[in-house]
């Protein structure tokens, strides 16, 4: 009886993890999406508080990863295996656009 109630209160913290995580992730969209409305209207998104909040939140998304919580992806550069590679993915597919990758950039 006494085991069960550690495993209650242990799926308990993973969900209230699983939740921090999930507002932690709301408010780096947020920011992120705010420093691209920034840049499409010419301001410069460095010299906005919008820059050290988001270096807040992404410092916080990476301590909840690093809880080892299940549902919770690891921190970015430390997955451990595979990944990264000169391959394809997005760094693959950026040099086959030519230029018109470029036209979006502000």
């Amino acid at each position: 009886v006494g085991e069960e109630g550690g495993e209650g209160q242990e799926s308990a913290r993973e969900a209230q993890a699983k939740l921090a995580y999930a507002h932690v992730t709301m408010a780096h969209t947020a920011c992120s999406l705010f420093e691209i409305y920034l840049q499409c209207h010419g301001a410069d998104p460095a010299d906005h508080p919008v820059r050290e909040e988001l270096r807040r939140v992404s410092a916080m998304r990476a301590r909840l990863s690093g809880l080892g919580v299940r549902g919770i992806p690891p921190p970015p550069g430390d997955s451990g295996g595979g990944g990264g590679g000169g391959g394809g993915g997005v760094g693959g597919r950026r040099g086959r656009r030519g230029d018109r990758g470029n036209a979006l950039r502000v």
